[in-house]
């Protein structure tokens, strides 16, 4: 089934601002360099996105490579190409939106929210499996605004979603905020057959990453309270030298558990960033604990975001969700963090974006605030 002409015309509106937001931001010639070359036919063109596809990931970070994905789909949904062609570069393009978005891009997911929008209702195979697939997704990231009684019908249609297909990667932010939902369920009873069902279903994945995620939450229990309790931490920070983890005391600290492929965790960053800028000379610290495998994906990371403060990170064997603290503190979700206070005591759990700047406003006021030594 067609768009209906008000939903299209309002569909173009949105793709066309896209594009022209998108190329406005990358002027320089690096941000270009991946665009096709113009006159390619439709056919062309989508020949163009399979093959930027399947380049390599460190090609695939680079300024612009996104941007000539996008670009080609649009090109292509501007012509009067077979519907059938449309409609493979919608499906192109809402799949190159959600690569970005798992990657912390707040503008690409606020894209695919508008371009649900206009096209539920389609009745074309490809193109009602993408919606009810990102429909769903952007409904568990949201979960966070729904009471616990709610959260029960919301996990059934996960479950049944998971249970008709094989887990594939791009389900790894829709997996671990699902499991984010299971944290917060009222009976521990109920948490822990959930965990059991959906770790047996993601570890059906062909993606290593999600079925070792699978295979990690089969047998998981509901992570420990610890707020009042004291928090320890040891390891090794990116960069090879150990923690030291009593330099520490006196000061307000967020342990952030985190990883690059984490959409969620990526798109907190600017936020624990503007608080660490704010509260830093005031006594405020951040330790990232990073549950990536590879650690060339989490120095670019570190390097490209400019992120100042230190990440703890293990490789081989004790890597990924097996890294120490995670398994010491039973992460099951990420993003997981901690607030701790002077005295080395967790404040708080899982505080995130307004919650984490109300809490440190609170703290860093003149009669709380102890100025770090100098």
């Amino acid at each position: 089934m067609l768009l209906p002409a008000l939903a299209l015309a309002a569909w173009w509106s949105i793709a066309w601002s896209s594009r022209a937001e998108d190329a406005a931001a990358s002027k320089d010639d690096s941000a270009r360099l991946y665009l096709a070359r113009e006159g390619l036919s439709p056919d062309g063109l989508l020949d163009f996105i399979d093959r930027m596809k399947n380049k390599p990931k460190s090609i695939r970070s680079r300024p612009g490579f996104s941007l000539a994905i996008l670009d080609a789909a649009d090109r292509i949904l501007a012509t009067d190409a077979d519907p059938a062609l449309k409609s493979a570069a919608l499906v192109e393009k809402l799949g190159e939106l959600h690569y970005k978005a798992c990657r912390g891009d707040a503008a690409a997911d606020q894209q695919i929210k508008d371009l649900l929008a206009t096209i539920r209702g389609d009745g074309r195979q490809k193109i009602a499996a993408e919606v009810k697939f990102l429909d769903l997704e952007q409904r568990v990231l949201a979960a966070d605004d729904l009471t616990p009684e709610q959260l029960p019908a919301l996990l059934d249609e996960v479950r049944t979603y998971f249970t008709a297909q094989t887990p594939q990667s791009r389900d790894l932010r829709l997996a671990s905020s699902t499991v984010r939902i299971i944290n917060r369920l009222a009976s521990d009873e109920q948490a822990q057959n959930a965990y059991r069902d959906f770790g047996a279903l993601f570890a059906r994945s062909n993606d290593r990453e999600l079925a070792r995620y699978g295979h990690k939450i089969e047998q998981g229990t509901k992570p420990p309270n610890l707020i009042g309790k004291p928090l320890e931490l040891s390891g090794t920070l990116v960069d090879g030298a150990p923690l030291d983890w009593n330099a520490y005391r006196g000061k307000i600290v967020l342990v952030d558990f985190w990883a690059t492929w984490c959409g969620p965790c990526v798109a907190e960053m600017p936020a624990v960033k503007e608080n660490y800028e704010a509260y830093h000379d005031r006594g405020f610290e951040v330790i990232g604990v990073s549950l990536d495998q590879e650690r060339e994906a989490v120095e670019q990371f570190l390097r490209e975001e400019q992120i100042p403060w230190p990440n703890l990170f293990s490789e081989g064997e004790a890597g990924g969700w097996k890294h120490p603290l995670a398994v010491k503190f039973k992460i099951q979700a990420i993003p997981a963090t901690f607030l701790v206070d002077r005295e080395g005591k967790v404040l708080a759990e899982n505080v995130r974006g307004p919650q984490l700047a109300k809490q440190l406003a609170q703290l860093f006021t003149e009669k709380n605030a102890q100025p770090p030594d100098k």
